[in-house]
């Protein structure tokens, strides 16, 4: 047989044999996805503690496939229960730490015991040699999405409970040596279970396993309604409440004043003027802001700094722009929003101090009037256009007919319906330096020219600058990405001109005025 076609025949066998493997492996990705049957990221089993540094690599334990598959056995199979009934999330449950060897065969001879009696019964079963379960994959770490308690889900807990706080919210009382109830001191369970265990302390993750999951059990033998039992149904992505969802949840009190003055005795700067009750409604949960204890910030973190908060100073809780639970931070956060995002994109660091009399005011809010941007009329140049004409490149467009007054009236709107720019937009030519910027805006005052500062050709002086026609685009492509919103291609602005064929390539070239 000719040797080409011979390849070709092999090469067509191939590929047809991939086809139908990546059709039914396909169908078997697809039906999981919609069955909702596996987890995408494993539990890997290394025990670090007693093995220190693994010969092999870890084990990757898919736990809901398991769960699955032994789910008319139930978690005893896995795990032992305690005098009450309830399940100790411990692996193996016959489990020797007397020495590394010993720990290793406690986990044999559960694991591969298991799979070997499943597979003598005909069941279907798991792996039984070492290379099958210490599978070399790249990367190790172990990542499942952190389970969120927000307002609305701490409200279905509240109503399924009848509001009985005393079965989640303990206290360790140190003479009883044991947990009690105190009305008042409700806390988040991070607060005292930590990442790892400390002492008798047991880490958030084990005791959230042991209390949450034992709470849903129970409540599902009794046929009440409950939570999931499973990794899926707790690590899972946290969705936006609807307005709908909302609507019922009631303000958790703890105790939490509405307002108040956030002031220190050392402090050089004026009080901020707080509204506490107006902030828990753009949280997800107490946590967005405490986020080790439900006291005040200045406990943990003195104007000076402490061991108990880190060394992170009073002034450093409230102004880092890299935090996500300090004040400065979240409203930076603020600024990437669709809305928003527009005008900040282009908006180089962070607030000047000319703005820091907007929250130290010392002064409650009462007392200040509603700040809202003016009308139209009362900030714009008299002689402010409705429409520009734009024609850098009129030699293949038409003008861009560039409606000004649209665009200014539509930011208004937007500045005046959200609360936090009705502080920070205060000046009345804020909104007009979000495109005329880089020049001193003056009120009613007429800003300078776009090809004032950016020349037709590239400035030698200054490479940086962008010459006019990258500036327009720049500034409006990069605006209308930013707030997802559309005119994006050429003719959507530029209307192209009918052009004469028989010109040459050289004279249709764009020559930019």
């Amino acid at each position: 047989m000719n040797r080409k076609l011979f390849t070709f025949i092999v090469l067509i066998g191939i590929c047809t044999y991939c086809f139908f493997l990546f059709r039914e492996t396909g169908k078997i990705w697809s039906a999981e996805y919609k069955a909702g049957n596996a987890v995408a990221r494993p539990i890997f089993i290394s025990d670090t503690d007693m093995f220190k540094e693994l010969e092999r690599p870890p084990v990757g334990f898919y736990h809901d496939k398991h769960t699955v598959a032994l789910e008319k056995e139930g978690c005893g199979v896995c795990h032992l229960q305690d005098e009450k009934g309830r399940f100790i999330f411990k692996y193996p449950k016959l489990r020797d730490e007397k020495t590394r060897q010993s720990l290793m065969n406690s986990y044999h001879d559960n694991c591969i015991g298991c799979h070997r009696e499943r597979a003598k019964a005909g069941k279907k079963s798991g792996a039984v040699t070492c290379g099958e379960c210490h599978v070399v994959k790249k990367g190790y770490e172990e990542w499942l999405r952190p389970v969120e308690l927000d307002h609305y889900l701490h409200y279905q807990h509240e109503k399924a409970l009848d509001k009985k706080c005393e079965l989640c919210h303990h206290l360790y009382n140190e003479e009883e040596k044991k947990p009690i109830y105190k009305k008042g001191t409700e806390s988040s369970c991070r607060d005292c279970h930590r990442g790892k265990e400390g002492g008798k302390t047991a880490s958030f993750r084990k005791a959230a396993h042991a209390d949450c999951i034992n709470c849903h059990m129970e409540h599902n033998r009794e046929g009440k309604t409950a939570g999931p039992s499973n990794c899926k149904g707790c690590h899972v992505e946290m969705k936006q409440r609807t307005i709908s969802e909302m609507l019922a949840v009631p303000r958790p009190e703890r105790g939490q004043p509405d307002k108040v003055i956030i002031s220190s005795e050392d402090a050089r700067m004026k009080g901020v003027p707080f509204d506490h009750r107006s902030h828990e409604s753009y949280t997800r949960s107490c946590r967005t802001c405490h986020h080790k204890t439900l006291n005040n910030c200045k406990t943990c973190h003195p104007l000076k700094g402490s061991a108990k908060g880190n060394k992170v100073a009073l002034a450093d809780a409230y102004h880092r722009a890299s935090s996500g639970r300090s004040c400065v931070g979240c409203h930076e956060s603020k600024k990437s929003e669709p809305n928003c995002a527009g005008c900040h994109h282009s908006i180089k660091g962070a607030l000047t101090n000319g703005y820091c009399l907007v929250c130290h005011s010392g002064s409650s809010r009462e007392d200040q009037a509603v700040r809202r941007l003016e009308t139209l009329n009362a900030s714009l140049p008299e002689m402010a256009p409705e429409v520009i004409d734009i024609g850098v490149l009129k030699k293949k467009y038409m003008p861009v007919r560039f409606p000004h007054l649209a665009h200014v009236r539509k930011l208004f709107e937007i500045s005046n319906r959200n609360r936090l720019a009705n502080y920070f937009h205060a000046d009345k030519a804020a909104i007009c330096a979000g495109c005329h910027h880089y020049t001193p805006i003056e009120h009613k005052s007429p800003p300078p020219f776009c090809r004032d500062c950016h020349n037709v050709s590239f400035d030698l002086q200054d490479l940086k600058k962008p010459r006019l026609v990258a500036a327009y685009h720049l500034q409006c492509i990069n605006c209308h990405k930013r707030m997802k919103l559309k005119p994006l291609k050429c003719t959507d602005c530029h209307a192209e001109k009918l052009m004469d064929k028989s010109l040459s390539h050289k004279n249709r070239s764009i020559k930019v005025r």
